[in-house]
């Protein structure tokens, strides 16, 4: 895949301003370059990635589906590497923010709360990938299909993907949330927040959710995080996997080889 990081900035949030790992499919001819190096910890270390070279050329096919990828509670914007990787190998644009306030290296340095910050922050990558996908000086130049968008995310991130159909609603972290009707379906892995969504916002989910969970997991069990959406959303398909001796530690993140 080719990679490149880009920022996006919300001037409604006080110029809230984000990085952006970006992977997107190339063709074979253009899988060249240098490889991809995915930093951990303010960049005081990281990892090369065999299939993920730098601004490599966009393929030229268009119309690629997107998914944006929310990383969980403290966790590093790219903690899913491999899940990128293979994406853009099959076939799709996927975008992941690093969440500011909520990150690995920025965990507590907002005092905003994370449950309202984090959905629009998707909302934001969404509409700023939107955007570079009609420009056509932009290397992503309509490679986005925009009827094809989904959103897949770990822990609070799992939280955050069901929750962009829905919207979001909590009085005590200030405006609501809206809905966000681009999104047409979701992958949530060990889905866990503080919060649980009303039943009303999870029965508002009405197309494709991927759910998968881990039965030792005592950070976010299934039993209300998977079983309350898997009853409640009225989306089909609905397909849901529960992990045997997997907890919620990153060790056990579910990546596609």
């Amino acid at each position: 895949m080719g990679h490149s990081v880009f920022e996006v900035v919300d001037p409604a949030r006080d110029e809230r301003t984000l990085p952006v790992d970006v992977g997107y499919p190339v063709d074979e001819e253009n899988a060249v370059g240098e490889l991809s190096l995915y930093d951990f910890i303010s960049s005081l270390t990281g990892v090369h990635f065999e299939l993920s070279f730098d601004d490599a050329q966009p393929s030229e096919t268009l119309g690629f589906p997107l998914v944006v990828y929310s990383h969980g509670s403290g966790g590093p914007g790219i903690e899913a590497g491999t899940l990128m990787e293979s994406l853009a190998n099959h076939g799709f644009v996927v975008a992941a923010p690093k969440h500011l306030g909520d990150s690995q290296d920025t965990l507590g340095a907002s005092e905003e709360d994370p449950g309202r910050n984090r959905p629009l922050d998707v909302f934001l990558v969404i509409d700023r990938l939107l955007e570079r996908n009609l420009d056509p000086v932009d290397p992503l130049y309509l490679r986005i299909n925009p009827n094809r968008i989904g959103v897949a995310g770990y822990s609070f991130g799992g939280w955050t993907a069901t929750g962009m159909p829905s919207g979001h609603s909590e009085p005590g972290i200030g405006t609501n949330v809206p809905s966000d009707p681009r999104v047409r379906a979701i992958a949530s892995v060990a889905r866990g927040a503080n919060y649980q969504s009303p039943d009303e916002e999870l029965a508002a989910i009405s197309f494709p959710l991927l759910l998968m969970g881990r039965m030792l997991d005592t950070g976010a069990p299934i039993d209300p995080n998977t079983t309350r959406p898997w009853d409640l959303t009225a989306g089909r398909p609905i397909y849901r996997a529960d992990a045997m001796n997997a907890n919620h530690g990153p060790s056990s993140l579910v990546v596609v080889p």
